[in-house]
């Protein structure tokens, strides 16, 4: 059970990779590499890696959940990964919200960039996608914390029912 577990995270990380070798290209794991986003009329430029590594979480997040619906709950190596998986995707959207949200009221910012979100205030199409951009991080929250509880609920249950046989 727990090699065809090993196999299964195996699998995933490495349709995780070649996913993201895929989207983002082979130059995206270069320690130096950067990547830009263009939104609006402003570029942000982040380092790839953090990029990769979240994709590869939502990736292995998504298969591992999947496969835990399928099974019903029922397998405690699969609920597990899944519960580790969601903490991390959790934190991922945390950080990114948060980033948001310094971004957007940071008053520590250089004049330019301050003058900038205080443009998009005033434009309200421009500012509206913020708060959606910010509504939906924070509907995805509460999904991953819904989707841990039930996982971890469900897991204990399953532990407390194998510890009953075993005794």
């Amino acid at each position: 059970m727990i090699k065809k577990e090993l196999l299964w995270f195996l699998g995933t990380l490495g349709l995780s990779i070649s996913l993201s070798a895929l989207f983002f290209g082979w130059e995206g794991f270069s320690p130096d590499s950067l990547m830009d986003i263009n939104i609006h009329d402003t570029y942000y430029v982040i380092p790839s890696q953090g990029i990769l590594y979240s994709f590869s979480a939502f990736v292995v997040f998504l298969v591992y959940f999947v496969k835990s619906w399928v099974l019903k709950f029922e397998n405690i190596p699969s609920n597990s990964i899944l519960m580790l998986f969601t903490i991390l995707l959790f934190l991922v959207f945390l950080l990114l919200n948060l980033s948001l949200l310094e971004k957007t009221n940071s008053s520590n910012l250089p004049d330019a960039l301050l003058e900038h979100f205080n443009s998009i205030k005033e434009n309200r199409n421009s500012w509206e996608f913020y708060e959606i951009l910010d509504i939906i991080l924070k509907t995805y929250q509460v999904f991953l914390l819904t989707v841990l509880v039930f996982t971890g609920f469900k897991t204990f249950k399953k532990v407390k029912a194998n510890s009953r046989k075993s005794i």
